[in-house]
């Protein structure tokens, strides 16, 4: 968490691009749709999803899945990321990072020109720029979005629109932008709830200290 808020912190170009279950998942033929049943697993999106994992570029990291809790998932990342070495846990800015990074992240972007990627308005920070993305389906629209973002004067851009988010990522960190695909992170403030109607669990806290995931001493090692 703190190699990404300081380079952003020293102006320094950096992206990320996270591979969790549902990427991984999406590229070995497990799921049929991901981002909680909003962004349909095609030809498109597995494609997307292979070139912003194989990419290879300073300043450019890659989450992978914990490797206790998706070992199959994570053997994946590892196999096609051998001797990558700017990779990161996909849930670093999440579980017990959570509060702490937002904090972080917001500070820093405070004395920066940013721009949100969302599929709807997050109460968030002063973004200088906000580009809408669909809520399902949103890689079918990826170009379209890359194109607006590149018309902005934004510096750095934060992405939460599902699996796109890395392919997005990609492109823009190919053009000389810092881009972070942060994912769930803002699903609280945006009001979204899983389909079950309960929120992402890494989301749901007894206090501002603890919240509900359940416990893995590598990717929540805080507490369960």
């Amino acid at each position: 968490m703190n190699i990404i808020l300081h380079k952003l912190y020293k102006r320094e170009q950096v992206s990320v691009a996270r591979f969790n279950d549902g990427e991984i998942g999406a590229l070995i033929g497990d799921l049929k749709k991901t981002s909680r049943g909003e962004q349909e697993v095609d030809n498109t999106l597995v494609s997307g999803l292979l070139k912003a994992l194989t990419y290879d570029a300073c300043g450019y990291y890659k989450g992978f899945p914990c490797p206790s809790c998706y070992p199959y998932y994570y053997e994946y990342f590892a196999d096609r990321c051998t001797g990558y070495e700017r990779k990161i846990l996909s849930t670093f800015a999440t579980n017990h990072n959570y509060w702490n990074f937002l904090q972080e992240l917001d500070t820093i972007l405070t004395k920066r020109d940013w721009c949100l990627v969302s599929d709807k308005d997050v109460n968030f920070g002063g973004f200088h720029y906000h580009i809408q993305c669909p809520s399902e389906n949103a890689m079918s629209h990826a170009e379209g979005i890359i194109t607006e973002c590149l018309e902005t004067d934004a510096e750095v851009f934060v992405l939460t629109c599902g699996a796109a988010s890395r392919y997005i990522a990609m492109e823009l960190h190919k053009e000389k932008k810092s881009a972070l695909d942060l994912g769930s992170i803002f699903d609280p403030i945006k009001g979204k709830k899983k389909r079950n109607g309960r929120m992402i669990d890494a989301h749901v806290w007894e206090s501002p200290y603890k919240n509900n995931t359940k416990f893995c001493g590598i990717c929540n090692h805080a507490g369960g």
